[in-house]
């Protein structure tokens, strides 16, 4: 991968994310993981039912929205979206972190701003 296409990698982690919270049973998996560091008060019976299906319901959309990214032409136009559907993810992250569900949160905010942060790179040196 040549050091334009970089942001690419983005697109390619997106894929791999989205693919384990489209699967029912790992994302109900991670999940718990996630919560069994901060409020698992919030992640219990319907609740987490309802969270699993919504989450699962998220990453189906999540998948195929990256792998239609990566099916198509790059484009200035992609990578700037890319960037802000990354900010806006990193700020949902962080707001979960600071209204204590996990710390976990925060570390995927950290990571989602990383992914960010890629692409705005990428984006000046288009």
């Amino acid at each position: 991968m040549s050091f334009e296409n970089r942001h690419r990698l983005v697109y390619h982690a997106d894929l791999g994310l989205f693919l384990v919270l489209a699967a029912p049973w790992v994302n109900a998996q991670l999940l718990t993981l996630i919560f069994s560091f901060g409020n698992a008060e919030v992640y219990q019976g319907n609740s987490a039912l309802a969270i699993n299906a919504f989450v699962g319901l998220m990453g189906v959309l999540g998948f195929g929205l990256s792998y239609l990214r990566l099916s198509i032409d790059d484009s200035r136009v992609v990578v700037a979206r890319s960037a802000l559907v990354k900010a806006l993810a990193a700020m949902w992250l962080f707001y979960a972190y600071a209204c204590g569900l996990s710390p976990l949160f925060l570390v995927l905010a950290l990571m989602d701003a990383g992914a960010l942060l890629l692409l705005l790179s990428s984006l000046r040196r288009r």
